[in-house]
């Protein structure tokens, strides 16, 4: 502090200092001591030099939650009073010399297992004038003020998260907190005015400040208490910065309807349900956001089927989980239509845990042909994205089973915060997304273990193993059953109304014609060079047919499947995908002379085996695919099976 001597020096200095000056200058600030006439400027802030945190902060919770970076960069615990101003704090009042480390805290936190009003404090102690220093002035007697050190406001954490309470809103309410900038001018103040709050009692007592605008800059904090009166008293605890400007928590749904119709689950599908979407209405006031034809939903079924029509009848074809699934192409009571609807649907942030770090989802929609601009991200904390799936089923604008089912491994995100966005932007044909239960889970999805049922068991020309039909993944005999079971076709390969699809033309090579050497079985086999009746010659067509998930079993690890067709370097084959859709098998035949299985007299040379033995228990797919449209461009194919036997000579 600099000191003058009379006012007629400080008069005299100013003026000489007046002539020396061209600019602009802010004047250190002035003050007069009582009894006597000296004048007192003290000298600014000292600039800061580095960030100011606490260490080693204990991180025991009483009645209280905190966000997942809540211990990153602590400001103030205040479990210790005397070492919170021996690390730099500066005190007045009440909360100075402090005679113990427990002097600012209740006394001594004797609330902590009140039932009733329970005190809720991080770490060791929460502080409160109205019992500081062993509540020796009473409750609404101490004043004072809590000054920080400097610290710097990170781009990464940029809200400044506290417990307070206390004040009376009716009343002056000079109680709170006020952010200053490195110059000591305040950026912002907080006051709680919260008259029953002598004590923090529950996470209600989170305040946020927003300090975004100042990110990389340095700040103060000073908590005060100013107020004499009744509710004279502020509570406090945990100051930190945060990359949330709200409390964290482990966001799950609650009572969450558990009837299915059409679907499976794993065994912990209702641990978690991060959306349900039984009511748009509930979830929305639970904290999910939404944009466009999501957004003020009129009801709680705005999102759902129209009105369920595909869950009642005697054969209901929708897949649900609880009482209704999502879809865009029937939002709103399809008021725009199937394609027009567009918009997002955002969660509240949750944790990922160790337990469950698996996101699972029933999803569909969308046209891989296309833009396909539909389907799910999942987000980090920072809105960065950290995965996202478009499903590509344009045939299923609604939830129809099993093979609806995707999942995503988060295994890397444990005990991070994300949150996942379903979107609709897309306006043109298949520009729908359709959606249920998303939760987290222990597993990818159910354990899928699909098969054919009663696949019929004619053999023509052809040898088969003795447990060929036990677990039947495609006999091809009935093209638009399978599509219905959860296959999944693209190009060519979508079944044209009015034709016999993939089938033979109409098994012309098993008839009497003369040529009755074809492979058959069961009642028909495929070939693209004659699929959809032959409508686009031999070569041309392309496109996909995949499977459903089903399991690999440790009696039948093998994968049988008659193929013909192609040549070396064609792309015409059949691949095995795992439950992320990556590629862990192939096989290609070369077989140009197979335009149909069995042509030219050829018999059990066209069995593929592919071998899963590394891949017991775990759930695949098997994709059919015929990508060449030159010559050789052809795929001929019947009976996928699992079996004990290598039927490949």
């Amino acid at each position: 502090m600099k000191n003058l001597s009379s006012i007629a020096g400080l008069t005299a200095l100013t003026i000489a200092l007046a002539g020396c000056k061209t600019g602009i200058e802010d004047a250190p600030a002035l003050s007069v001591q009582p009894g006597n006439s000296e004048v007192v400027i003290s000298d600014p802030p000292e600039p800061p030099k580095e960030s100011y945190q606490e260490s080693n902060v204990n991180q025991t919770l009483n009645n209280v939650s905190v966000a997942p970076d809540a211990f990153a960069q602590v400001i103030g615990s205040f479990d210790n009073a005397v070492t919170t101003l021996d690390a730099g704090w500066v005190a007045s009042g009440a909360f100075a010399n402090p005679s113990s480390e427990a002097s600012w805290a209740f006394l001594p936190d004797n609330q902590a297992t009140n039932e009733t009003e329970p005190t809720a404090f991080v770490g060791l102690h929460g502080v409160s004038t109205c019992e500081i220093n062993e509540n020796a002035q009473g409750c609404d007697g101490p004043t004072g003020t809590l000054l920080s050190p400097f610290f710097k406001v990170e781009v990464a954490r940029p809200y400044a998260r506290l417990l307070m309470s206390g004040g009376n809103p009716e009343g002056s309410n000079d109680v709170g907190l006020r952010v200053l900038d490195e110059s000591g001018n305040e950026i912002t103040r907080l006051n709680p005015g919260n008259c029953a709050g002598a004590w923090n009692k529950s996470n209600d007592d989170w305040q946020t400040i927003d300090l975004t605008a100042y990110a990389g800059k340095f700040v103060q904090v000073e908590l005060f208490d100013n107020e004499e009166a009744g509710c004279g008293f502020i509570a406090f605890d945990h100051l930190h910065m945060s990359a949330f400007d709200s409390l964290v928590t482990d966001y799950s749904e609650t009572n969450v309807d558990q009837t299915l119709l059409n679907v499976s689950v794993s065994n912990d599908s209702f641990e978690q349900v991060i959306g349900s979407f039984d009511d748009a209405l509930a979830m929305l006031d639970s904290g999910w956001s939404a944009t466009g034809a999501f957004a003020s939903p009129a009801s709680a079924t705005s999102w759902a089927f129209l009105p369920d029509n595909n869950m009642t009848g005697e054969t209901p074809v929708a897949g649900v989980v609880g009482l209704h699934a999502a879809s865009t192409c029937e939002i709103n009571e399809n008021e725009a239509g199937c394609d027009a609807p567009t918009g997002t649907l955002t969660s509240p942030l949750f944790l990922v845990n160790e337990a469950r770090p698996i996101l699972n989802i029933l999803l569909s929609g969308g046209n891989p042909e296309g833009s396909n601009n539909v389907g799910m991200k999942i987000l980090a904390a920072d809105g960065s994205e950290i995965a996202s799936y478009n499903p590509g089923t344009c045939g299923d604008a609604f939830i129809k089973g099993d093979h609806n089912w995707v999942s995503h491994d988060l295994t890397d995100y444990i005990g991070q915060n994300v949150r996942v966005e379903i979107y609709d932007n897309e306006e043109a044909g298949c520009g729908f997304v359709a959606f249920e239960h998303l939760h987290m889970s222990s597993t990818a999805g159910p354990a899928n273990d699909y098969k054919e049922s009663n696949p019929d068991q004619s053999v023509a020309n052809v040898t088969v193993a003795d447990d060929s039909f036990t677990q039947v993944i495609a006999s091809f005999d009935n093209p638009s059953a399978m599509i219905a079971s959860g296959w999944q076709a693209t190009g060519d390969f979508v079944p044209a109304e009015g034709t016999s699809a993939w089938t033979f033309l109409p098994d012309n090579h098993s008839g009497d014609n003369g040529e009755k050497n074809a492979q058959v079985i069961g009642l028909s086999a495929g070939s693209t060079c004659e699929i959809n009746d032959n409508a686009s010659g031999c070569d041309a067509p392309t496109g996909t047919l995949t499977s459903p998930q089903f399991v690999v079993n440790a009696e039948r690890p093998y994968l049988n499947v008659n193929l013909g067709g192609g040549d070396a370097g064609k792309a015409v084959g059949l691949k095995v995908l795992n439950a992320n859709g990556e590629e862990i098998a192939v096989t290609q035949p070369q077989t140009c002379n197979q335009a149909w299985l069995g042509a030219g007299g050829v018999v059990d040379t066209n069995w593929h085996t592919l071998d899963l033995s590394d891949y017991i228990d775990q759930s695949v797919q098997v994709q059919l695919f015929d990508n060449e449209s030159g010559g050789c461009g052809f795929l001929a194919f019947d009976h996928i099976h699992m079996s004990a036997t290598q039927l490949a000579q």
